[in-house]
């Protein structure tokens, strides 16, 4: 499932990426950064992806912004307000543009392929 069209860019980073430009930043006395993987693209790049990676079908369904804050607002006064984090992270993220400057070389596709490998051998 994704929030809207999925159609916003995103850079995604490795951690390990983000942790050595951190670093840089750090010794340079840089308090803001902004910084994205090597590749920006959209949720529905990273969906299919992720589908190809497992050598599964794509089946992405898009659920309206609207419907997405519906939720969220339902949810947080029917007392799950301490659960209902994540999905409004991902609500936020998918109704903004997230691409930043490219940094790294870890890609998300190598990363969704390493994970495919992974779980073929559990």
């Amino acid at each position: 499932y994704l929030f809207g069209q999925g159609e916003l860019p995103i850079s995604p980073i490795h951690g390990s990426d983000l942790a050595s430009i951190v670093v840089e930043a750090a010794e340079r006395g840089v308090s803001h950064l902004d910084v994205g993987g090597p590749h920006a693209m959209s949720q529905n790049q990273i969906a299919k992806m992720a589908f190809a990676a497992l050598g599964k079908n794509e089946r992405i369904t898009h659920v309206p912004l609207w419907l997405g804050k519906v939720l969220v607002f339902l949810a947080k006064n029917l007392g799950f307000r301490s659960q209902i984090g994540p999905l409004e992270f991902f609500l936020v993220a998918s109704s903004i543009c997230m691409s930043a400057p490219a940094y790294g070389e870890k890609t998300l596709v190598q990363y969704f392929e390493n994970e495919a490998r992974r779980l073929e051998r559990d």
